[in-house]
């Protein structure tokens, strides 16, 4: 699937964790106007990256890794 770049209309306000322990990352993003929104910058956001991703509504029935 091609993601393109969601229309955001305000500034989002993003907070960047990164866990030594586990050497895991966590991005919260805020501010989005709707799920909508948020799940289409998530696709492009993270294809940009190179990471695989795939939108889901139920995480017990996706594979073990989540991108």
């Amino acid at each position: 699937m091609d993601y393109k770049k969601p229309k955001i209309n305000k500034k989002l306000t993003t907070l960047a964790f990164v866990d030594k322990d586990t050497n895991s990352l966590v991005i919260h993003v805020y501010g989005f106007d709707d799920a909508d929104i948020a799940e289409a910058f998530a696709g492009y956001m993270l294809t940009k990256s190179g990471m695989e991703y795939k939108e889901t509504d139920d995480l017990f029935n996706t594979i073990p890794t989540i991108h």
